[in-house]
């Protein structure tokens, strides 16, 4: 899928396929003893599918604070079967959530149509396969990581400080030969961001329009709607997440990542077609 493809006066829909036994909101639901549970992940699919989803994100390596990677392999094993199948079965974008460049390359080789990057193709073994592939990709900014991505500095600067960052990012994959067509932006919600940053990016996210990239956010279950609340367990968080998904919307977002597929589409389509009447 080319982004330049995609309606972006509307919303679309992104649905998380963790096959992990360890990530923080659904870890273990699609993977036991070891393995993807492949019935029950095209179920989910397929729930997805008929919910409005355009993508669907699959992940087979945790990214939750202090998470311990798992190698290449056991990834590839994790993530390579669900994509062959949903592909097989499924008229949906797939995307793989990873920062390993062997990873990338097998997911690509089996039916995946972007690769979706919390450190940004920091890698450049992982620019030069998306540059070779010519997928779409999702660089996402973060406070947190192996490579220490950012330092931050002082709380007015924030979004000055990202825009900067996705400046350089964005100059970089274009100069490895990634179409500036097929890159998609995310601020980096829950990812070494405390409840005051959030509030800036929500509140200032229109601001990344000047990189003429799509938005992505992330903002299912996030723990900073507990905080916002006063205490809410993960599976009380999704009123919340479909607020900030308005805000977000009304921003500028237009691709949102979420656990809840149906209920942030319709919440999303009915603002959006509000909006335009």
């Amino acid at each position: 899928m080319f982004l330049d493809s995609l309606d972006l006066d509307r919303p679309h829909i992104m649905g998380i396929i963790n096959v992990t036994p360890d990530s923080f909101s659904d870890g273990g639901q699609l993977f036991a003893l070891g393995a993807p549970n492949l019935d029950r992940v095209y179920a989910v699919v397929e729930k997805m599918q008929q919910s409005g989803a355009t993508f669907v994100d699959v992940g087979g390596q945790t990214t939750k604070p202090g998470f311990e990677r798992i190698t290449p392999q056991e990834e590839i094993d994790r993530v390579v079967p669900v994509i062959q199948g949903i592909k097989e079965r499924f008229d949906l974008c797939i995307s793989v959530d990873t920062s390993t460049p062997d990873v990338m390359a097998a997911s690509i080789e089996s039916g995946a149509g972007l690769v979706n990057d919390v450190e940004a193709l920091a890698d450049e073994a992982a620019l030069t396969i998306c540059a070779e592939k010519q997928v779409p990709v999702v660089l996402m900014h973060s406070f947190r990581g192996e490579e220490g991505i950012h330092s931050k500095g002082p709380l007015a600067h924030l979004i000055q400080d990202e825009l900067n960052f996705f400046h350089a990012r964005i100059k970089r994959c274009i100069n490895a030969g990634i179409e500036s067509s097929n890159i998609i932006i995310d601020p980096g919600f829950g990812f070494g961001k405390s409840l005051d940053e959030y509030k800036i990016l929500l509140n200032q996210l229109s601001r990344f329009s000047i990189l003429a990239c799509p938005i992505l956010v992330g903002l299912s279950r996030k723990k900073t709607i507990s905080t916002l609340l006063g205490g809410r367990e993960l599976n009380q968080r999704m009123a919340g997440g479909l607020g900030l998904s308005v805000l977000a919307y009304q921003q500028g977002a237009r691709i949102f990542r979420t656990h809840d597929v149906a209920e942030t589409y319709d919440a999303l389509m009915a603002y959006s077609k509000i909006q335009a009447s």
